[in-house]
């Protein structure tokens, strides 16, 4: 004998199984795409922590260039001290920054192509920076030895002035004199202000150091305290050659100095500000915004996914309700017509299934059955 729900329980196994089919099918998308996104989403976070990277890098190169350019700059303009070894460290550091920013570059990309740039105008700025040096300290010893010839000439025009006697060579002494205070305070402000005015006054203590020498040579004959006479003589020539030296090294100075700064301005602004960090700092913006919509994009899916297996599963419970509501139904109105019916009554179910009741014992046999 068969009860009447089992013809129920037959109908309701194949949409059953298609909907826990479509439910877990569902279900391992969402874990599917939902694992992808998470990968893309990873990725999207190397991409940001690479282009910070680079960025950073970046940002370091560029203050190790500002700051060897100020520390220069105040070496040639104030003077202060500057450390060859230092500098050179500064370059090392440069150097190193420059591979490690290279690590995280695309060989043939354009951020390649700039670092390649930095480097050649690292090394120009660097040789730039080693003649500067030089000249400066050949200008150091230049400006020693002026120094100590002033001394020494100063020393023999106050022996001259006791050996000339009431010749008219005194008067020559005299402006020899001021004309060596002159030397030496225009030396002076010469290197602290090499301006054109300075420059000019300097140049002119120099060529009347020289004609008053002349002077002196012409008017004392042979014979009248020739030693004195031919060493201030000398000493006079000598300091005209140093101070002409100065005047050229602080002009080479000038020059180099020039193209230094404007290697390392090209490198600092053109190069790192406006081209490497900048790209960098783009990139890490591109970057940043496409892993915030890879993130809006994972949790938008997950959601809607969440949201498709949580209606699927709603509106299967739904039909499975009604189905077993309406099995219920059928199930009572079918006691009710047994108990009622008379012996031999054959029913019909509601899908046509032809049954035989007998109210006696409340049986139902199926069509064939005994």
């Amino acid at each position: 004998m068969r009860p009447p729900l089992a013809h129920f329980r037959r109908g309701l196994r194949g949409p059953l199984l298609a909907l826990v089919v479509v439910l877990i099918a569902v279900i391992l998308a969402e874990f599917a795409l939902i694992a992808r996104l998470g990968l893309r989403v990873l990725e999207g976070q190397r991409l940001v922590a690479r282009a910070s990277a680079q960025q950073m890098i970046a940002f370091g190169m560029e203050n190790n260039a500002r700051e060897q350019d100020m520390a220069l700059f105040r070496h040639m303009r104030t003077g202060e001290p500057i450390h060859l070894q230092r500098l050179a460290d500064k370059w090392v550091e440069f150097s190193a920054l420059v591979e490690q920013c290279r690590h995280h570059l695309d060989p043939g990309s354009e951020d390649a192509a700039l670092l390649d740039e930095a480097v050649d105008l690292a090394a120009e700025a660097d040789s730039l920076a080693g003649i500067l040096i030089m000249l400066r300290q050949a200008k150091a010893a230049d400006l020693a030895a002026l120094q100590g010839r002033i001394e020494r000439a100063s020393r023999l025009l106050a022996e001259g002035r006791q050996l000339a006697g009431d010749t008219g060579a005194l008067a020559v002494l005299d402006a020899l004199n001021g004309d060596l205070k002159d030397v030496l305070l225009g030396v002076s402000a010469y290197v602290s202000v090499p301006e054109g005015n300075v420059r000019e006054g300097f140049e002119g203590s120099l060529a009347r150091l020289t004609d008053h020498s002349d002077q002196l040579a012409a008017l004392l004959p042979d014979g009248v305290a020739p030693s004195w006479a031919a060493e201030l003589h000398q000493v006079a020539g000598r300091i005209t050659d140093l101070g002409r030296r100065i005047v050229a090294t602080q002009t080479d100075e000038a020059e180099e100095f020039a193209r230094y700064s404007a290697v390392l301005q090209t490198l600092a602004e053109d190069v790192l500000s406006s081209g490497l960090r900048a790209s960098t700092t783009r990139r890490v913006e591109q970057a940043s915004a496409h892993l915030a919509a890879l993130a809006h994009r994972t949790v938008t899916s997950g959601l809607l996914l969440g949201g498709l297996a949580a209606l699927l599963g709603l509106v299967g419970g739904l039909w499975l309700y009604t189905q077993a509501m309406s099995a219920h139904e059928y199930a009572r109105m079918f006691g009710t017509l047994i108990d009622h019916a008379p012996l031999g009554v054959l029913l019909h179910d509601h899908r046509g299934v032809v049954t035989y009741a007998n109210p006696a014992s409340r049986s139902i046999l199926g069509v064939g059955d005994e």
